[in-house]
């Protein structure tokens, strides 16, 4: 069955200008992979989450590690690795199965994984999602099911596993890009299942920070605070919310100023129109333009600050911000907001 897709990735006249940016206007024309949820029988899926189908390899089309071109050999050397020299635990009925070994970062499962769960339980509602035990060490992945009402056969990631039937979602060919139609209908599934109240304009400045994090900090981030305090921003911490009092604090947000990481996310849950300002180490090709991508989706407007890295340039490198160009870019970001009440 095909999920319903548009054919090219969208783009909003106010972020067409950064299109002039050779890395982003490359990735402005890649086609939106091609969805399709299948249906497979008498399956065996390795601890290392490839799968088979009547002992056949059958490339997954999980986005990450799991959709590899195997050799005869490999798929031999696995299958007969997995189906005899560890446990399997064996499974009767249909089993909604959609997960990689990105999905329990914050970005990976809301853009990723979740929206296609979401498919899958709209089209079998009766049945259960399968995922590893271990992701129920993340609070966002517990609450975001049970606030969309998805039942998890929580399955030990130790043994193999044998379904009698799994339902999945294939991605031909396999990408890692947010999905536009998958991810609109799970952003409104979810604002709507928490309640929120669209018609209320969004008021909140939020600068979001790193502090707690482990690589790709500001290491000059207290006079980067102090400037944006002084320009009316609340300083918050998202991983001292719970996911219910994100989703909320980010459907308030006007504005949001945030470094390239899972934080950033949220603007998930943002209105249309509203804006956002993300940080980014320098080199375009070092890190992911799924934000540019995301705000595209949601119809909203999209900067960009280049800091500098403290070390070789990287995707998780720290940085230091220029304080005087920080101070004048975020100014400028401030004072242009033209708010349309619309809904996603």
């Amino acid at each position: 069955m095909i999920i319903e897709t548009k054919e090219i990735q969208p783009v909003i006249s106010f972020n067409e200008k950064h299109l002039s940016i050779k890395e982003i206007g490359d990735v402005s024309y890649l086609p939106v992979p091609t969805q399709t949820i299948e249906t497979y029988c008498n399956t065996f899926v390795t601890r290392t989450n490839f799968l088979f189908v009547n002992g056949k390899y059958e490339k997954s089309g999980l986005l990450v590690g799991d959709n590899k071109d195997l050799s005869i050999f490999k798929q031999y050397y696995l299958y007969i690795k997995y189906k005899f020299f560890f446990k399997t635990k064996k499974y009767s009925g249909i089993f909604l199965w959609y997960y990689d070994v990105w999905s329990v970062n914050y970005y990976h499962w809301l853009c990723e994984t979740l929206p296609r769960l979401f498919e899958l339980k709209t089209a079998y509602p009766e049945c259960l999602v399968v995922l590893p035990i271990s992701f129920k060490s993340q609070p966002f992945i517990i609450d975001s099911l049970r606030i969309l009402n998805m039942d998890v056969l929580w399955i030990d990631s130790t043994k193999s596993h044998s379904y009698s039937k799994i339902v999945t979602v294939q991605t031909r060919p396999a990408h890692g890009d947010v999905n536009p139609i998958m991810q609109g209908k799970l952003n409104s599934a979810i604002l709507k299942m928490c309640e929120i109240d669209l018609n209320k304009k969004p008021f909140r400045k939020v600068y979001l920070s790193r502090t707690n994090a482990l690589y790709r900090k500001v290491l000059n981030e207290a006079e980067v605070i102090k400037i944006v305090v002084s320009l009316g921003y609340e300083v918050i911490r998202a991983e001292t919310l719970s996911f219910m009092e994100q989703v909320q604090l980010f459907s308030e947000t006007a504005l949001l100023i945030a470094q390239h990481g899972a934080g950033i996310t949220n603007m998930c849950f943002m209105q249309k129109h509203t804006k956002v300002l993300e940080i980014r180490n320098e080199g375009w090709n070092l890190q992911p333009l799924c934000f540019w991508r995301l705000a595209n989706i949601q119809e909203m407007y999209w900067a960009y600050f280049i800091a500098q890295s403290i070390s070789i340039p990287s995707n998780i490198s720290d940085m230091i911000i220029d304080i005087s160009e920080f101070k004048e870019a975020v100014t400028e970001f401030s004072s242009q907001l033209n708010l349309t009440r619309k809904t996603l």
